[in-house]
Order: structure tokens, then C-alpha cells, then sequence
């Protein structure tokens, strides 16, 4: 849930987190905000999932802070080579 990835996030501080927009309690765009607007937590890359896959819908994600927005159902192969491309971008 929303909750539980706000408390790992922060206390891992990883690179990079992929985040569903449908997610219990906390939903994924609420997140990607609250991490670009905290100093701890806005370096961190935010890689939006989501199967709404409107024009609307990824310009919300990436005004919001995301990073980059993949459209469910995926290509695996294609989601890796994005993550990859996204940490190299360090």
C-alpha cells in the first residue's frame, strides 16, 4: 500500500522507484509528489506504472515529478531497459 512505500522509501533512499498509480490508502501520484517535495527524497527517480494510458494521464504523472511513465500492460524486457537507462542517468 502507499503507506508502507512512503515508510521503505524513505528509510531505504533508493535510486530509483517504480510506482503503480493504483495503490491502497496512498495512490502512486501522491506519492511522486510528496518525495519531489521533500529535500531527503527528491533526487530519487520515479518511474510512473499505471494502465491509464491516456495523453492526459502521463502528462499528470510527469508534472507531478515522474520521471518517465510506462502504460500497463508492459513489455518486461522493455521495462528493464528503461529502468537501466534511468539509473545510468546518475
Amino acid at each position: 500500500d502507499g503507506k508502507e512505500t512512503m515508510e521503505r522509501i524513505e528509510t531505504e533512499q533508493p535510486d530509483l522507484v517504480v510506482l503503480d498509480i493504483s495503490m491502497p490508502i496512498k495512490d502512486g501520484r501522491d506519492i511522486c509528489k510528496d518525495l519531489k517535495k521533500n529535500p531527503k527524497t527528491k533526487h530519487i527517480k520515479i518511474l510512473m506504472l499505471s494502465g491509464k494510458g491516456e495523453q492526459f494521464d502521463r502528462i499528470v504523472g510527469l508534472e507531478l515529478g515522474a520521471d518517465d511513465y510506462e502504460i500497463k500492460p508492459f513489455d518486461l524486457k522493455h521495462l528493464i531497459n528503461k529502468i537501466r537507462g534511468m539509473c545510468r542517468k546518475n
